[in-house]
């Protein structure tokens, strides 16, 4: 029985603490809202993947790539249609596919024929991969039903024809264009480093805020405070602190990562076709040296921000209790955000830079400036994580100066006089 009730007390102190309940509506509806968001995005991309109409431009002008396509537009129900110009078709589709010159008599001939293929990605994102995979399944149907003229031709069984369409993609991206193997390789390697980032800063955050919070339940920091040291260079020092303690934390991280970095790899269905691979070189060199820059800038502000953001829910925080409470669910929503924005998409636009103001969001801003080649972008992504980590900053400074850093904020239900 006893033990029972101390269960009861421990939990009851707990589920009372208004803070733990608004954390948990907060987590509700935040997810529940994000939820959506993903949902109606990875909808939109498998319609798009399966409903989307495809344009051909056909520079051979042969009777049986005519009669190859007539048959491959009636087998993906009328979804091919005819247009002058690649430039002309991407304008109004989201992929299109070139037949070059001389590929009806290449059908006859050769077991090995080139498709030539294009889209437009305008967000960071993994889905957006599925536009270019609307080449890939076109380009299979072409190969099976070049596989059955050829078989009719020669009078032989379909088991004895053996020709491979291997599709050549390009995406443009910003004007830009971009070997779809490399920018998928690309996108794998900046989410996974973008996962890292959230979770250091997850770790940071959480760290820091137990860590005050921890102080002033045990009665040290009024010991702390007597020092001949001001409380802003205590703020400061425990920023730093809190950034040492999270630098240990990315080396140990990294090297954990650096494992799935090199074996990470998703080859793509058609035969023929590069397999790609998600690698934290080929990333470092897509980004060149200012952008390897911009990249240790963002990590150094994730970790000061989060430090920051952890010292300051612990100092406004009445006990340890109170500061999980609230550290997690913005830990949580600050990662989950990051996680989101696989689903969701980066816009390959100046809007990018506003990526900054979740701190986290900096290193796709970072690649997304490098995919445009706009680095204005990252520039300003930079400059607004950094005002965003200064104001956090000045707020732990400013709490630790007032009496609030003693007793943090409670809330308490008013007692009716009887």
């Amino acid at each position: 029985m006893v033990f029972t009730a101390l269960v009861k007390k421990e939990v009851m102190v707990v589920l009372k603490s208004p803070a733990f309940i608004a954390g948990l509506v907060f987590l509700v509806v935040y997810f529940g809202v994000l939820g959506r968001v993903i949902g109606v995005a990875t909808e939109q991309v498998t319609k798009e993947a399966v409903e989307s109409y495809v344009g051909v431009v056909s520079e051979d002008m042969n009777i049986v790539t005519q009669w190859l396509l007539q048959a491959a537009n009636s087998t993906l129900k009328g979804r091919l249609v005819t247009v002058p110009t690649v430039e002309e078709g991407l304008s109004k589709f989201p992929a299109v596919l070139l037949i070059p010159a001389g590929f009806g008599e290449s059908l006859l001939r050769n077991k090995t024929l080139y498709v030539y293929g294009y889209t437009v990605i305008d967000r960071v994102s993994l889905l957006q991969t599925s536009r270019y995979q609307i080449v890939f399944s076109v380009v299979k149907v072409l190969e099976e039903l070049g596989k059955v003229l050829v078989a009719m031709e020669e009078g032989v069984n379909l088991s004895e024809i053996s020709r491979t369409f291997i599709p050549r993609v390009e995406a443009r991206a910003g004007g830009k264009v971009v070997d779809v193997n490399v920018l998928s390789s690309l996108l794998i390697s900046t989410m996974m480093l973008a996962y890292m980032v959230g979770i250091l800063g997850m770790l940071a955050l959480m760290y820091s805020a137990q860590s005050v919070a921890t102080e002033k339940e045990e009665k040290a920091f009024e010991m702390l405070l007597t020092l001949p040291i001001s409380r802003k260079a205590i703020a400061v020092a425990k920023v730093v602190g809190a950034v040492v303690l999270s630098v240990i934390m990315v080396v140990a991280y990294f090297a954990g990562f650096s494992f799935i970095f090199a074996s990470v790899s998703t080859p793509t269905s058609v035969e023929g076709s590069q397999v790609v691979t998600g690698s934290l070189w080929d990333l470092m060199q897509f980004l060149g040296s200012e952008g390897i820059i911009l990249l240790s800038i963002s990590l150094g502000l994730m970790l000061m921000f989060s430090g920051s953001l952890g010292l300051l829910i612990g100092s406004m925080s009445s006990d340890t209790r109170v500061a999980g409470a609230v550290a997690g669910p913005i830990g949580a929503a600050l990662y989950v955000s990051l996680l989101a924005a696989q689903f969701i998409g980066v816009p390959l636009s100046s809007f990018s830079s506003l990526l900054g103001l979740s701190v986290y969001g900096l290193p796709l801003a970072i690649f997304a400036s490098s995919v445009l080649g706009d680095r204005a972008i990252a520039l300003q992504a930079t400059g607004i994580a950094t005002a965003v980590t200064l104001i956090t900053v000045l707020a732990v400074v400013r709490v630790f100066e007032s009496e609030k850093i003693l007793i943090g904020i409670s809330v308490r239900r008013r007692r009716q006089a009887r």
